[in-house]
C-alpha cells in the first residue's frame, strides 16, 4: 500500500483484523468526525475485531 492510498476504505481493504481502540471510558455521544465516517465502514468490513 502506498502512502497516497491511505484512505479508510483502502486501509480496511488491506487489513486482516481491526484493533478496537477507538473510544475510551469517557466517550460521550454523539459520534463526531472522523469516527462518524469510519465506523460504518468498519461495521461493513467483515473483519475480526479484537
Amino acid at each position: 500500500m502506498r502512502i497516497s492510498d491511505n484512505t479508510p476504505s483502502t486501509v480496511l481493504a488491506a487489513s486482516v483484523f481491526i484493533l478496537d481502540a477507538i473510544f475510551g471510558f469517557f466517550f460521550k455521544p454523539p459520534v463526531g468526525s472522523p469516527f462518524s465516517v469510519v465506523l460504518p465502514l468498519i461495521a461493513r468490513a467483515s473483519l475480526p475485531i479484537g
